[in-house]
């Protein structure tokens, strides 16, 4: 399939970042615009989706998304096999699991 110049010019995957650490600033800056409504989505993906305020703006504090990476975490070392055999392991003492700490 052939691509004419001005599709690739709209592709939102073809920035032009001269790494991954410098595509990331860029994107967070253009989901924050989307997020507070400061740029408007292009008219082919306005609409057609329900649209919920409360749980934009809950959503977007920091309580909602430490909670979310709080939760995330607890649910890998819940499920996580590795996690679970390192357990078992150092219970049985076959391993010894402690803290690393920094030396300074």
């Amino acid at each position: 399939m052939v691509l004419c110049q001005s599709a690739l010019a709209l592709d939102c995957h073809r920035r032009n970042h001269a790494n991954v650490a410098a595509m990331m600033p860029d994107t967070k800056k253009r989901y924050d615009a989307f997020a507070d409504r400061r740029e408007a989505p292009e008219p082919r993906f306005a609409g057609g989706y329900p649209e919920w305020p409360a749980l934009d703006r809950l959503s977007q504090t920091w309580t909602s998304r430490l909670a979310w990476v709080a939760a995330y975490t607890a649910f890998y070392i819940a499920v996580d096999p590795a996690f679970q055999l390192m357990r078992v392991l150092g219970r049985l003492g076959i391993i010894e699991l402690h803290a690393v700490a920094a030396s300074p």
